[in-house]
C-alpha cells in the first residue's frame, strides 16, 4: 500500500496536484520525496518517525502468515546472539552487516510470497482499500505482496 502524505502545520493534509509528474494529465498526484535539506519533524511512539511537510509516505502493511513462525523465531534467536556478540556502537561495516543478515532476510523472505498472499482477490483488496479510504482518503495504491 502507498499513499500521499502532504502534512499541512496544523496536522491536515491534502494532495498536492502537478500536470508536469502525471505526465500532462490534469490533477495527478505529485510524488514529493524527502529531502534530507527541508524542514523535518521527529516524532516517536513504537518506532522514530520523520515527518516533512508535503512528502509523500509510502506504508507497507504484512499480512500475518507472509513470514513462516519458525522463519521468525529462528531470525529472533540468531539476532539476539549476534546482537550479544556485537554490542554498541557500531562501525559503518557492522550495522551494513546487521541490515544485511536481519533486515535483508525480512526482505528476502517478504518477497518470497510465503502465506496466503490474501490481497491477490481483488474483492478482498477492495475491501481493504475501502477501510483506508475512510481513514486515510488519499491512499492511491492496495498491491498484494506477491
Amino acid at each position: 500500500m502507498s499513499g500521499q502524505n502532504g502534512a499541512q502545520g496544523d496536522g491536515a493534509a491534502s494532495p498536492r496536484l502537478d500536470d508536469q509528474a502525471g505526465r500532462g494529465r490534469p490533477g495527478s498526484l505529485k510524488l514529493t520525496f524527502f529531502n534530507p535539506w527541508n524542514e523535518v519533524r521527529h516524532t516517536s511512539n513504537y518506532l522514530p518517525h520523520w515527518q516533512q511537510p508535503g512528502a509523500t509516505y509510502f506504508v507497507t502493511f504484512r499480512m500475518a502468515d507472509s513470514i513462516p513462525a519458525h522463519l521468525r523465531n529462528e531470525l529472533k534467536a540468531e539476532r539476539a546472539i549476534w546482537l550479544n556478540l556485537h554490542p554498541e556502537p557500531w562501525t559503518a561495516e557492522v550495522e551494513a552487516e546487521y541490515h544485511e543478515r536481519f533486515s535483508g532476510a525480512v526482505e528476502r523472505w517478504l518477497d518470497a510470497g510465503h502465506g496466503s498472499c490474501a490481497l491477490r482477490d481483488p474483492g478482498l483488496a477492495q475491501v481493504l482499500g475501502g477501510a483506508f479510504a475512510f481513514s486515510m482518503p488519499r491512499v492511491t495504491c492496495i498491491m498484494p505482496g506477491w
